[in-house]
């Protein structure tokens, strides 16, 4: 975060004031200043603002002193407590505000303001409950409701400090720079690396670590899985293993039977050479075999008619012989 401008009224010594820390021709071009004046001038008054309008608090009113009230009548109505830091408003007024320009760790600016007043703004009324608001200081859109918790709770989200870590960081008062040095190591090294903005390297480790670790509960599902799968992948193997052995053996068997084809292929393929001549003389002995056919079929038939006309001939004489035997009857 960085503070931008610090401004009030009516606080302690303080009638009015507004500190620009911002301004490019003066404050802000330096980045570095102190608050210097003498005793009384109002030093811790500006801090004193700078801490009501961002936490409520403030190191002058320490919640840690005893709660005894102030004034000499308890029953005055303007008596308040030790610590109640409305007893900033200063005397004679009837009320008074904190204001503070920030720069928070979104970039944004923003603008926390702080107010006190007593009943009908009268010095000697009732003391009210003090009130804060916070603002966008780009839109001046009011960012919370009107509870105070929610206030300091989006302030603190936007600052990246609680009041603890503020004072003891951007805010050291006086006799409080010890609070610091005292502080346990753990708080302290939070506190420093929200300060130097390291805290990204912490965050980077155990993001890594988280990382490393959803990548070995990964891997090892996987090699899980992969056991899983070795052993169903093996049993696969092992099944075709055994089917090619069956295959092989089948192979080999079929390959020995085959013997007998292959000694008459072979023998088919030597006589390849002498096939036309085979061909030619089953052509020539098919022919021969037709003609013998034809010549048995001519044999036949010339007995035949040769029968036939032997039968003529034995008919003819005897018709003769008949016809001569009339002749001579006559």
């Amino acid at each position: 975060m960085r503070i931008l401008a610090i401004r009030g009224e009516n606080l302690a010594s303080l009638r009015q004031f507004d500190l620009d820390l911002n301004d490019a021709d003066a404050l802000g071009a330096v980045g570095l200043f102190a608050i210097t004046g003498p005793t009384g001038a109002g030093k811790s008054t500006l801090l004193d603002a700078l801490c009501l309008a961002l936490y409520d608090k403030t190191p002058r009113f320490d919640s840690n002193r005893s709660g005894h009230r102030v004034g000499r009548d308890p029953e005055d109505p303007t008596n308040l407590g030790a610590t109640d830091v409305r007893n900033i408003l200063r005397r004679g007024a009837g009320e008074g505000f904190a204001e503070v320009d920030f720069v928070g760790r979104d970039a944004g600016e923003y603008r926390a303001r702080w107010t006190v007043r007593r009943a009908h703004a009268r010095p000697n009324e009732r003391m009210q409950a003090q009130k804060m608001t916070l603002i966008d200081l780009l839109d001046e859109r009011a960012l919370t409701g009107s509870t105070k918790s929610e206030t300091l709770g989006k302030i603190e989200d936007l600052t990246g400090l609680s009041f603890d870590q503020f004072r003891r960081s951007v805010l050291l008062a006086q006799g409080d720079f010890d609070a610091f040095l005292r502080a346990p190591v753990k708080e302290r090294g939070a506190l420093l690396e929200r300060m130097t903005g390291t805290d990204i390297y912490r965050r980077l480790s155990m993001a890594a670590h988280e990382r490393h670790r959803d990548a070995r509960a990964v891997l090892q599902r996987l090699d899980d899985q992969r056991g899983v799968r070795w052993f169903e992948r093996d049993a696969v193997l092992d099944a075709s293993d055994a089917a090619a052995q069956a295959a092989h053996a089948s192979a080999r068997m079929a390959d020995a039977q085959a013997v007998d084809a292959r000694a008459h292929l072979a023998r088919v393929r030597q006589a390849q050479p002498i096939k036309p001549l085979v061909e030619a003389a089953t052509r020539a002995e098919a022919e021969a075999t037709r003609r013998a056919l034809q010549v048995a079929a001519s044999q036949t038939a010339a007995r035949a008619a040769r029968e036939a006309a032997d039968a003529a001939r034995a008919a003819l004489a005897a018709a003769q012989r008949g016809h001569q035997a009339a002749r001579t009857a006559e």
